[in-house]
Order: structure tokens, then sequence, then C-alpha cells
């Protein structure tokens, strides 16, 4: 298959907020909109837009996408090849309403009939800067986007949920059992632009349960000598059709005493713990959805959209930012698999 090849030049304008604003050092702004034209005429691109701010870099990177088969109500779908350019700018410390140019990305990646991308395809090249040289570097690891047959530790975090919720406590009580699963091996986004800023690599699993419309989430992010072990949850609440809208709410914790198992992504709690500052990444992300198209999913019709806009923020707790800006960049390569069509 012939990959999409794009340049920087053709990322659209983005609209970012004023990075001065931000009270959190270690918040994430995430935007991003799409346009799948994909879903009128297969020959088509779609092209996903993404935008990150936070106190120290600006990055903007655009994702060009061919078609591909779609399933589980546009939340997930199989990509056939895409193409990244986009670049990151330095927020000048003493004086934010100054931005530094130093990050150029590129580079494309296939998903394999397996569902394994390899991130080593994608570059990333480093303007110099000041008395820092100009360098070069890529992604790391490989993805795994709804392979066939998911990882055993993908289908545990599934056992376990199906566990919790009673699989045959009721007699006649049908239950969906089907999960979609993204599984990173050591994925790794390199520094942002920041000398101190040595990258974050990104292990474990992220399973889409039919069920609840949820992400279950169970990853590793290692970063300065050290590992972040994160586990919860991403539902896909607020439904309203008639609007076109929904709200995915991010909560992933690092360890505690009460929670340091796969069943601990459905633990119940007193009602103060559900309002306590939780270690970890945090976050709402809003979404918009326009322009509908009428298409037959697994052999029922659904309808998908042309256009989503998704506007948001993730906060650390005790997580570094440099960690959460790599989080968010996940969210932000894997558009299509997060919010597409």
């Amino acid at each position: 298959m012939q990959k999409l090849r794009i340049w920087a030049a053709a990322a659209a304008p983005f609209v970012l907020a004023a990075p001065a604003a931000m009270a959190d050092s270690s918040t994430v702004q995430f935007s991003m909109t799409s346009d799948m034209e994909s879903l009128n005429d297969a020959s088509q691109n779609d092209v996903f837009n993404v935008a990150l701010t936070d106190a120290q870099v600006v990055t903007k990177i655009a994702i060009t996408c061919s078609a591909g088969s779609s399933k589980l109500f546009g939340l997930v779908r199989t990509d056939e090849a895409c193409a990244t350019a986009g670049n990151g700018s330095l927020i000048n410390p003493s004086d934010p309403t100054k931005q530094l140019p130093r990050v150029l990305y590129s580079g494309d990646y296939d998903v394999k009939p397996t569902g394994l991308t390899d991130g080593k395809t994608l570059q990333v090249a480093y303007q110099a800067v000041g008395n820092v040289p100009a360098t070069a570097a890529t992604f790391g690891g490989d993805m795994k986007l709804k392979p066939q047959d998911p990882a055993p530790s993908a289908t545990a975090i599934r056992d376990s949920f199906l566990k919790t919720i009673g699989v045959g406590a009721q007699a006649g009580s049908v239950i969906d059992d089907r999960i979609d699963t993204v599984r990173l091996d050591q994925f790794c986004t390199p520094s942002a632009g920041l000398p101190s800023d040595h990258g974050t690599c990104w292990s474990g699993d992220m399973v889409y349960t039919y069920q609840n419309s949820s992400w279950l989430i169970k990853v590793t992010g290692s970063f300065g000598g050290k590992d972040y072990v994160l586990t919860g949850n991403m539902p896909w609440i607020d439904v309203d059709t008639s609007k076109g809208t929904a709200t995915y709410t991010l909560n992933i914790t690092l360890p505690s005493a009460a929670a340091q198992s796969d069943a601990a992504l459905f633990a119940a709690s007193s009602d103060d713990a559900l309002f306590a500052q939780a270690d970890g990444i945090s976050g709402t992300l809003n979404i918009s959805q326009n322009d509908p198209v009428t298409v037959q999913v697994e052999g029922k019709p659904e309808d998908l959209y042309v256009r989503v806009a998704v506007t948001g923020t993730l906060t650390g707790s005790n997580v570094p930012l440099p960690v959460v800006r790599s989080f968010a960049t996940v969210l932000g390569l894997l558009s299509r698999t997060f919010y597409g069509a």
C-alpha cells in the first residue's frame, strides 16, 4: 500500500489558549478537530488536527489517514496508513507571549493486519536554539491497535470487569463482552524540545468495553528513571444524540493501599473518597459532532460524524508535566481510535 505524505504546512490553523492563563503547571490543554470525508467517499483521506498547550510548550500535529473499517459507533477504527506533520514551540518563561520554534514532526505509520504499528517511523527534528545544537530523534516502541487476538493482559482487564458486573448473576441477562484494545509496548514519545525532557515511554493496555462504553486503562509511563503506574478509566458519557455532543472523563491514578489490582478499575469506595484529590492524571474532554452520516456498522445502521471537535484539559497530580504532555500526545496521535469514525 502506498503511504501517505504530507508537509508541515498542511496543518490547519489552531486556536490556542494563552499559556499565561494556565493556573496549574501540570495541566495540558487539549484540542482536536477532524474532517473525515472518507465517510462520504472511501477514496478520500481523513484529517485530524491536534493542538497541545501547557506552561512550557505549544505543539501542533496534523494526522492524515487513509480510509479504514469502522466499528464501535465511530469510536474505534482500523487505520490503513497515517501520516503526521507538525511543529512545536517553546514558551519563553520570562515572557509567555513569546514562542520559540523548536520541533518539527514528520513521518508516517501503517497498521499491519495484526494491529502492530511501529513508532520508530515517526520522526522529530530539533532546530538549533541558543547554545543548543540541532538534533534529531524518533518515537520508539510499538502500538498494537485493535488486534484480533488481544494481549492476555487486556483480556484479564475485561474478565475482571465482567466478573465485577456479575455475568450470569441474573437469568436471561444479556452481557456484551466485546472489547477493543490498544496495547502499548515501550511506545516512547521523545522530548517536546526542552533539554530536561528526555521523553516518556508507555507500556500497558487501554481496553474499550462495549458493555459500559468506557476505556479501562492500565499503563505505566517511564520518565526520568521513575515509573508512573496509572490505573483507571475514561468513560464516554453525557451523550446527547440530538445535539451530537458527548464527554470523555479521564481518571487514571497512581497506586494506593486500596488500589493495587485490575479489580481497582471498578472498586467501590466511601462517599468522601469520590471527591478526594487522587494522585494521577485526570481531565474532561468535551466532544462536539457534526454532519452525521448513516453507515452500516457490523450490519446495523449507525450515525457517524464527518466533523468532530474536542476541547478539554488533562491535569497531573504528583505526575510531572512531561508525563502528562506525553499521555496527551498519545491521545492525539490516536485521534481516529478515540474520537474518529
